[in-house]
């Protein structure tokens, strides 16, 4: 048997975890028999910091417009290696469309006739650079 155990929290997984060790070994001596699990970590939630989130935001309204940023209602349970980067500093993770706009709701990021909009790039780049002067602003150097 095999599967994915993911939360949105590093104290839930540890008690899940832990549960389902408990609960394997309990089965096994009710019934007699022995198990072998073996759980390997392969990402870590991801928690977005307040404060880069508000950075985030007030970027993202000067250079698309309040009415292109939005929020989530939802926190989903996707998984990236960017979570790692949140054990070392503050982190905040968000989603640049680059789909060409016929393409929006048909086609996703992974799925191989996706086709990158070229010319959002730059706007990209002035997100990034902007969430980075507004980090730095109050930094000694």
């Amino acid at each position: 048997m095999s599967g994915t155990v993911r939360t949105f929290d590093s104290e839930v997984r540890t008690f899940v975890l832990k549960r389902i060790k408990e609960i394997l070994e309990s089965v096994c001596v009710l019934r007699g028999c022995s198990s072998e699990i073996d759980i390997e970590t392969i990402s870590i939630a991801l928690k977005n910091e307040d404060d880069m989130i508000d950075i985030f935001e007030s970027v993202g309204n000067e250079v698309l417009g309040a009415e292109n940023v939005s929020y989530m209602e939802l926190p989903e349970m996707g998984y990236d290696d960017f979570a790692y980067y949140g054990l070392k500093s503050k982190a905040s993770y968000f989603y640049f469309g680059t789909s060409k706009v016929d393409d929006l709701g048909k086609i996703t990021f992974h799925h191989p006739l996706f086709d990158v909009d070229e010319e959002c790039l730059c706007i990209g780049v002035e997100l990034l650079t902007g969430i980075m002067d507004k980090i730095t602003e109050n930094m000694e150097v």
